[in-house]
C-alpha cells in the first residue's frame, strides 16, 4: 500500500470515530498528521471530555499516553496523540488483513 492509500484508509477508519473532522482529498501523510494534530489540540482546549471519549473508543492506551507526555513535557500534545491514533489505526488495519479469511469461506456461508 502506498502513502496516499495509507492516508485514505486512515481517513476512512477515523470517519467512524466521532472526531467530526473533515480531511481534504489528496493529503500527504504529514498533512494528514498535521490536520489531525490541530483538531486534537482544539479538542484539548474546547472539549476535553469528548477527546477522552474518542481516545477510549479508539482504544488508545491511557498508560502509554501518560508515559509519553511525562517523558516529553515540552512536546505538542496534539502531535503525540495524533501519532498514537495513527499507530493504533494502522495496527487495526494490519490485524484485519492478517486474520481476514474471506477467500477461504464458501460464498454461501458468508454473511
Amino acid at each position: 500500500m502506498n502513502q496516499s492509500e495509507n492516508v485514505q484508509v486512515l481517513i476512512n477508519e477515523l470517519a467512524n470515530s466521532s472526531l467530526n473532522i473533515s480531511f481534504q482529498k489528496g493529503l500527504t501523510e504529514s498533512e494528514f498528521r498535521s490536520t489531525l494534530s490541530d483538531h486534537i489540540n482544539s479538542l484539548i482546549i474546547n472539549n476535553f471530555s469528548l477527546l477522552i471519549s474518542i481516545l477510549y473508543r479508539l482504544d488508545i492506551s491511557e498508560k502509554k499516553l501518560k508515559e509519553i507526555l511525562l517523558q516529553q513535557p515540552q512536546a505538542n500534545a496534539g502531535n503525540i496523540i495524533a501519532d498514537l491514533i495513527i499507530e493504533k489505526q494502522l495496527q487495526k488495519i494490519e490485524t484485519r488483513k492478517k486474520y481476514s479469511t474471506k477467500e477461504d469461506i464458501d460464498p454461501e456461508e458468508r454473511w
